[in-house]
């Protein structure tokens, strides 16, 4: 049984090691890839959560799910998950729940922020696969706004396809703008608050976001950084 069991996960392992795909046999995800043809950099197909590539910008099957910036994949980011109104004191919670935050706390859902969880390295919580991270801003920027990317309907046509999948309430925990605004997370950090992108009808910019906010995630291939400008201005 035990020899079977080998061939059987050798067999899988070869079938996407030889293509474009591989199967991260933790998370039980197969990941994808694609080019920038702007700046060669690889990045995923979709976000994560994601069972497949956008085919029109409110493809709710190509959404993905919802993360609060600096939590790894431990569940919370489930549409539907269940929710707690108490903080964490840990980089690390003990459950899969979705953190309602308030003022008092920056509208974080850790109560003593750490700005590490995710920025540049993103080693403590980095909730995408083997050999990815949550890109910085001047990434996204390098591919989105840099390109001519003004609206949902230009962000869906580049060729990250990215998709109106709205935003997670950090309030409340419902999912607002589906199919009306889109927003990705960075791992930019700014004041208390982390950077996205966001793109509705009419624009497309960066801002700075709550953390405790549940948005998408696309990931980039890890690199050794090198040095990518910052944007400097964001809409408040």
């Amino acid at each position: 049984m035990k020899k079977v069991c080998f061939i059987l996960m050798l067999f899988v392992t070869t079938l996407f090691s030889s293509s474009d795909a591989k199967l991260d046999m933790m998370e039980r995800t197969v990941v994808k890839t694609i080019v920038s043809p702007y700046t060669g950099r690889v990045w995923m197909d979709r976000n994560l959560g994601a069972s497949r590539v956008c085919t029109s910008f409110d493809d709710a099957q190509c959404f993905g799910d919802y993360f609060q910036w600096g939590r790894d994949s431990d569940g919370h980011e489930k549409m539907y998950s269940i929710i707690t109104f108490e903080t964490s004191s840990t980089n690390k919670t003990n459950h899969s729940k979705f953190i309602i935050s308030n003022k008092k706390y920056h509208y974080d859902w850790r109560w003593k922020q750490n700005y590490n969880l995710w920025y540049r390295t993103g080693n403590l919580n980095n909730p995408c696969p083997n050999g990815f991270r949550v890109p910085i801003l001047g990434e996204l920027y390098e591919e989105t706004l840099k390109q001519g990317v003004e609206s949902m309907k230009d962000a869906f046509n580049s060729f990250l396809k990215l998709p109106a999948a709205g935003d997670r309430y950090f309030k409340d925990s419902i999912v607002y703008g589906k199919g009306k605004h889109g927003a990705v997370w960075s791992s930019t950090v700014i004041d208390n608050y982390s950077g996205m992108l966001f793109y509705s009808y009419m624009n497309a910019n960066f801002e700075k976001h709550e953390r405790a906010n549940g948005l998408p995630v696309r990931c980039i291939k890890r690199l050794e950084f090198t040095y990518t400008p910052e944007p400097a201005v964001f809409r408040q």
